[in-house]
């Protein structure tokens, strides 16, 4: 494939990159997606201090959100379209978070992240991960806790835990579930049950873009999947992407000395000494790391 049958999907894909990055932009600007106090405050990765407390909250009938136990009520609504959650009671149920069970053995004991129980002795217990890894026999843990309880492993893609096969988890009768699709469904009909409570709404508006974000759904991430089809629609393009990623060095380097300049230039109008500073060393493409002089 020649450089000049290059040339011209080289600009399509140029054209279609810088339209992909003014509307997603754009749309974030009229969305107001950008602004999210949650990632201003930079918590919003955090398991046991941001997850874990928002789904407590909203579990509970008795939350800040004052709408009793219908979110609870739509939570088990949804579970039990894949799950035998049986005859839990919303109206009488507590929440407890972190929930200490004794001393941690090899057969018992811990703190389970989120423990929802009814007046008449029916429990639910959440194990919420999102980036720690599993700790050892946590779940066996919990079961033995309860034998009755219903168990359920919650992760962001539903993925089922570490060293476990389908039949471990079915014995000691574990369900796993999602924060991509089984929270952010139920999130979203919570937001419909709130539409006339302005801040209940909005709050969970900015927790379900949160969602989306960890779950790779939200409306940015969803345009890179539709640039990288572009790329890959076929082999010109394919091709042309590689060109322009060779161009990744050359271009970075250039910016750099045009970047220098100006700060130089604009050193010298305000009197200011210049320092060298030490040149990256590439490890990889693209990826600089800096050591010492």
């Amino acid at each position: 494939m020649s450089n000049s049958s290059l040339s011209p999907r080289i600009s399509e894909l140029l054209r279609f990159a810088n339209m992909h990055q003014r509307h997603a932009e754009a749309l974030a600007r009229a969305t107001g997606e950008n602004f999210n106090v949650l990632h201003v405050l930079g918590i919003s990765h955090y398991e046991v201090q941001t997850h874990t407390p928002m789904l407590g909250e909203l579990l509970n009938p008795k939350g800040s959100h004052g709408q009793g136990n219908i979110f609870l009520r739509l939570f088990l609504e949804h579970v039990r379209q894949q799950f035998p959650v049986g005859g839990f009671d919303p109206a009488s149920a507590t929440v407890r978070l972190e929930y200490p069970i004794g001393p941690v053995t090899e057969t018992s004991g811990g703190r389970i992240d989120i423990v929802i129980q009814d007046g008449r002795g029916e429990a639910i217990y959440i194990e919420n991960k999102i980036f720690a890894r599993d700790q050892e026999k946590q779940l066996q843990r919990y079961r033995a806790r309860n034998e009755k309880a219903h168990l359920f492993y919650l992760t962001r893609f539903g993925d089922m835990p570490e060293g476990f096969t389908k039949e471990q988890l079915k014995e000691i009768r574990c369900n796993c579930i999602s924060y991509a699709r089984d929270i952010r469904d139920w999130l979203g009909a919570c937001r419909k049950e709130s539409a006339c409570l302005p801040r209940v709404r909005e709050t969970l508006s900015q927790y379900i873009h949160i969602i989306e974000e960890l779950t790779n759904q939200s409306t940015s991430q969803l345009m890179n999947e539709q640039l990288k089809h572009e790329i890959l629609r076929d082999e010109e393009s394919l091709g042309a992407y590689f060109a322009l990623h060779a161009q990744y060095d050359a271009v970075r380097t250039q910016l750099i000395e045009q970047f220098d300049a100006q700060f130089s230039e604009i050193g010298k109008r305000a009197g200011l000494p210049l320092v060298s500073a030490p040149k990256p060393k590439l490890l990889r493409a693209g990826h600089p790391v800096f050591f010492p002089a």
